[in-house]
């Protein structure tokens, strides 16, 4: 059950960071503040901490 609730809290973090990511993203392309592209790139290495985690959790689980 902790598994469960592991995986969906990962995938949240995952969905929530490329979201906000993206949308800092398309809000640099519009107005170019340099500001918005640090905050997408943060987003994004959020996004890719969760991921890594959650693919880490899949492994350990299918593997072992």
């Amino acid at each position: 059950m902790e598994f469960l609730f592991e995986n969906i809290l990962n995938m949240i973090g995952f969905v929530v960071g490329f979201g906000i990511g993206t949308m800092s993203y398309i809000g640099f392309r519009n107005t170019g503040s340099p500001t918005l592209f640090r905050l997408s790139i943060a987003f994004f290495s959020i996004c890719i901490g969760f991921f890594v985690i959650w693919m880490g959790f899949m492994i350990e689980d299918f593997v072992i």
